[in-house]
């Protein structure tokens, strides 16, 4: 099992094995939808098989997912580069808990994630202990540091990540972190309306603008013409009555 395989079973957020890099950005939109890209890149030495081009290489492996991926939604593309080949995984969720409960990944992280809407908050929660990197696969390449990274426009409620910058939040876990380790994080569903809000008066203004120089445009050109056809018109009276005054 190559390393890009072992990746797409226990990888959720950001996972860094030895020479392969796989990144997850998890973002809320300011339409209140959370989207996900995750990008697997490996050394081009260790993606290909046998004789196989690297993008014969990717697809071979990503076969044995496409399915799982497939009836998730996930789109996958195939990304070649001159050291460092893989692929991006996409998928866009219509809120948190939607997140939560369909990512592919989530399960390989612990037992289970849960996620709770009420009228206030989306509260999401590990529930059981932290499935430790050693746990996991004994033959196969370990895990030497995994991220789990959430980004927002505004902050969190609640949480209790390792790293905040800004408004990301970090979890990171290693083969050293304690099974009873947990993840938790509260968003307030009045910060996510208001950025829905924001973006749909955005949406409005910018289609009002859009309105306004198309009407501009139209005044414009009606003169444009209009003015074309009064000089035109005043040249062509200006020629008949010199045409009258030489008879």
């Amino acid at each position: 099992m190559n390393k890009i395989r072992l990746i797409l079973i226990l990888f959720i957020f950001t996972i860094i094995l030895s020479g392969c890099t796989a990144t997850d950005t998890v973002t809320l939109n300011d339409e209140g939808k959370v989207t996900e890209s995750v990008s697997i890149m490996e050394s081009n030495s260790n993606v290909l098989y046998g004789n196989k081009t690297l993008k014969e290489s990717i697809e071979q492996t990503l076969s044995e997912y496409r399915s799982a991926l497939s009836v998730r939604k996930y789109k996958t593309n195939i990304n070649i580069k001159a050291e460092k080949s893989g692929v991006v995984v996409t998928n866009e969720f219509d809120d948190f808990c939607k997140f939560i409960d369909n990512t592919i990944f989530s399960q390989y992280i612990y037992n289970h994630i849960n996620c709770t809407s009420d009228n206030e908050f989306y509260t999401v929660e590990s529930v059981g202990d932290f499935i430790t990197l050693d746990s996991h696969y004994v033959a196969d390449p370990i895990p030497d540091i995994m991220k789990i990274k959430l980004n927002l426009p505004f902050s969190l409620t609640e949480n209790n990540a390792d790293e905040i910058n800004d408004n990301t939040y970090t979890w990171i876990y290693d083969k050293n972190t304690n099974a009873s380790k947990t993840l938790k994080f509260k968003v307030n569903k009045s910060e996510v309306e208001r950025i829905k809000k924001e973006a749909i008066e955005k949406k409005k203004k910018e289609e009002f603008k859009k309105k306004i120089i198309k009407i501009t445009s139209i005044i414009f050109a009606i003169l444009l013409f209009v003015g074309l056809a009064y000089a035109i018109t005043i040249r062509l009276y200006n020629k008949m009555q010199e045409n009258k005054l030489d008879y």
